[in-house]
């Protein structure tokens, strides 16, 4: 069977999706992983075909004006931000918007045009996302073929459990929760534009529900796959069987992976060290992280490994010999190797820490990295978030002093690594795809 999978983001949310699709090909399918273009080599490494789709949306997040707003923000979502502070940062997203917005208009249309450009190899079945920017079930479709909506949260189903995902910060009471998701149905980004593309250019005609990912053309439901933990995000009580809780689908350790010897030296020259490292956007001054990071970690007598990241997000000119410093390595190789881990949050590296059973701390710069962060300090398996604005040396030096020594944390997060490596994983996820591809209902997972 021939499956095409969308999806988009960063490296966090594009690797669940390509380690879905080398399941599916391990299975005997063959899957198509079309994601920003930058992530070629990435699928390459694990024998996935893949559509490269442009990415200038994507690297707006690298021009420095977006950096220094999106820093920023994190004092706008902890409600820091002084009247005087809220007036000029509204001042300064909206000049901001209006320069990007054009960029977004303009792209828009041609980023669905690649959606079915992806399809030209005519796909038996479409893997999605819950995307703004994903219309899979519109080439779905066009093709006469079904769709599955595979998602990294659990904002899209509707429920008094979970808000939607616009409002996913929010502790409502129950119907206000179930409330939120009727939003979403009303505000629909670029609308208009969508549905002249879907009437033009695919000679579709306009009909109830059409933006609805959830159901199918006739009105059936949409079977939705939860690529997270359900030990993180517990199962609501009020999703119906179309929601199938899967946990994280993990890309299986490379086993061609060869460290470089100074790390080698590093983990067996003494104690297991604490990773530290911020992901791909961070402080727009990464020497002033790298001087937070060394005092830290000399502070709390312990060794660390500091991992610059693409953005080069930490830079330690001369570090000490209790500090190692690396460009990148696999989180999944790094983690058994070591006590405890200081990251940027987000769903991969979440999930890569739990299941090898350390305990950690994110340091977000997005709402959506604080979410994961706070659902493991809830299951005792981390400390409390740092926000990336408002780290010092102190906090930092106190989170990993707890990493090194509280033994009652680290058991937690052993615990949390059974019950994660006991969920159905890619078996499942493959199980609903056949099932649907063959016209069947699938039983609840």
């Amino acid at each position: 069977m021939k499956i095409l999978i969308y999806t988009w983001g960063s490296r966090g949310d594009v690797q669940p999706y390509l380690a879905l699709a080398r399941a599916l090909n391990e299975a005997g399918h063959e899957s198509t992983l079309a994601a920003p273009a930058p992530f070629e080599s990435f699928a390459a490494e694990h024998g996935v075909r893949f559509f490269a789709r442009d990415d200038t949306q994507l690297r707006l997040l690298e021009r420095p004006d977006v950096r220094s707003l999106l820093y920023r923000e994190a004092s706008r979502v902890l409600g820091t931000q002084t009247k005087a502070e809220k007036k000029e940062f509204k001042a300064e997203l909206k000049e901001l918007m209006s320069g990007i917005r054009p960029i977004m208009k303009q792209t828009f249309v041609p980023m669905l045009d690649e959606q079915f450009k992806a399809a030209e190899y005519r796909p038996d079945l479409i893997v999605q996302t819950h995307d703004d920017m994903d219309y899979g079930h519109f080439v779905a479709e066009k093709l006469g073929v079904p769709h599955v909506v595979a998602e990294l949260y659990p904002f899209y189903t509707p429920s008094w459990h979970y808000p939607s995902m616009a409002f996913q910060e929010k502790e409502w009471p129950g119907v206000l929760t179930r409330l939120s998701h009727v939003l979403p149905k009303l505000i629909i980004p670029m609308k208009r534009k969508a549905d002249r593309w879907r009437t033009e250019s695919l000679g579709l005609p306009a009909r109830r529900g059409r933006h609805n990912r959830m159901r199918t053309a006739d009105g059936r439901p949409v079977q939705l796959l939860n690529l997270f933990s359900e030990h993180l995000f517990p199962r609501a009580a009020d999703w119906p069987d179309n929601v199938h809780s899967i946990g994280s689908p993990l890309l299986p350790v490379d086993k061609q992976y060869t460290p470089p010897d100074s790390l080698v030296r590093f983990l067996a020259a003494g104690a297991p060290p604490i990773a530290i490292g911020f992901g791909s956007l961070s402080n727009p001054d990464p020497h002033r992280n790298g001087q937070m990071v060394s005092e830290a970690v000399r502070a709390a007598g312990v060794r660390a490994v500091v991992i610059r990241g693409s953005g080069r997000c930490i830079e330690i000119e001369e570090p000490s010999d209790d500090v190692l410093m690396v460009d990148s390595v696999p989180f999944d190789w790094l983690c058994p190797r070591i006590r405890a881990m200081v990251h940027s949050g987000g769903h991969g590296v979440v999930h890569d820490v739990l299941t090898a059973g350390i305990p950690s701390v994110s340091c977000p710069l997005f709402k959506e990295s604080a979410l994961w962060g706070n659902q493991v300090r809830k299951a005792g398996a981390g400390l409390e978030s740092i926000w990336q604005p408002f780290m010092t040396t102190e906090n930092l030096t106190a989170a990993l002093r707890r990493l090194a020594t509280d033994d009652i944390m680290a058991a937690a997060a052993r615990r949390m690594s059974e019950k994660m490596k006991s969920e159905p994983g890619h078996a499942a996820a493959i199980s609903v795809i056949e099932r649907v591809a063959a016209g069947k209902v699938p039983a609840a997972v």
